[in-house]
């Protein structure tokens, strides 16, 4: 909670919108047990940012519908589960999406 603070104070200080992204750990998507304890870990954070009212871009909705309209696409490397040029423009995408939504970014 204390780092949440120091982000919300340099940000007002610096007259900007702290925006935090999370992203699930792409082991999501393999469903592995690892995924439980990653997964809650982010729901609780969600939790915590949600109550101290910080602007928050959850990116597992994003995916996820991503994956529903695109069955079987990749958005990682198969060798080391970062994200691939598919996966950043998903993210990208999302990002600007969000900003163009709060009018700090106008859409051209």
């Amino acid at each position: 909670e204390q780092l949440l603070s120091e982000m919300q104070n340099l940000a007002a200080e610096n007259k900007a919108e702290l925006l935090v992204i999370l992203t699930p750990n792409t082991l999501y998507w393999s469903k592995s047990p690892q995924t439980i304890m990653v997964d809650g870990a982010l729901e609780r954070l969600a939790s915590k940012l949600r109550e101290n009212k910080i602007w928050t871009l959850e990116l597992e909705p994003v995916f996820n519908d991503f994956f529903a309209r695109n069955p079987g696409k990749n958005v990682t490397f198969r060798s080391d589960r970062h994200w691939n040029s598919t996966g950043h423009r998903v993210v990208a995408e999302a990002i600007m999406e969000e900003l163009q939504d709060s009018d700090l970014v106008f859409a051209y």
